[in-house]
């Protein structure tokens, strides 16, 4: 159960083989999701990809040059019961820092340098070097949100009740 919004949680490779369009060896480092799953296969089938269909064809970054324009980051939302307003925890997660919003009780905030600190140990959110990225980061969440047609009350706390 893929739960957290933790690395070893979230994250899950994916290995692919094509030898019509893909050289061997070819690692790709972008951000990935498996909404860009179903858009690739219809790209791979030659069928037309639906506007309104999430995600984007792997094909996009599976060559020499990535598009220039790929998904610098992507909104995660935890799994939440019947009758609350919402997850739990929420995450922007970017190309180098990744911003975890949690919404137990009263709103915590974890912020993580993903270069730096792989293993996601030290929370950067309450260091004032970083105090300009925290607000960056949950600028983005609440935009992300807004996308997604969410409720503003998720940007707050929730009841223990």
């Amino acid at each position: 159960r893929k739960r957290a919004a933790y690395e070893p949680s979230i994250r899950v490779p994916l290995l692919a083989r094509w030898s019509a369009g893909l050289r061997a060896g070819v690692e790709v480092d972008q951000l990935v999701l498996n909404l860009d799953l179903a858009p690739t296969i219809l790209d791979l089938a030659g069928a037309e990809v639906p506007a309104n269909l999430p995600g984007r064809s792997l094909l996009d970054v599976a060559g020499a040059t990535p598009a220039p324009d790929w998904r610098r980051d992507f909104l995660y939302l935890d799994a939440w019961p019947a009758g609350r307003d919402g997850p739990f925890e929420l995450a922007v997660v970017g190309e180098r820092y990744k911003y975890v919003r949690y919404r137990w009780g009263e709103v915590e905030e974890a912020l993580f340098d993903r270069d730096a600190d792989p293993d996601e140990r030290t929370n950067l959110a309450q260091d004032p070097a970083f105090a300009a990225q925290v607000a960056e980061r949950r600028a983005r969440l609440s935009g992300l949100l807004e996308e997604a047609r969410a409720p503003g009350s998720w940007m707050e706390a929730l009841s223990r009740e």
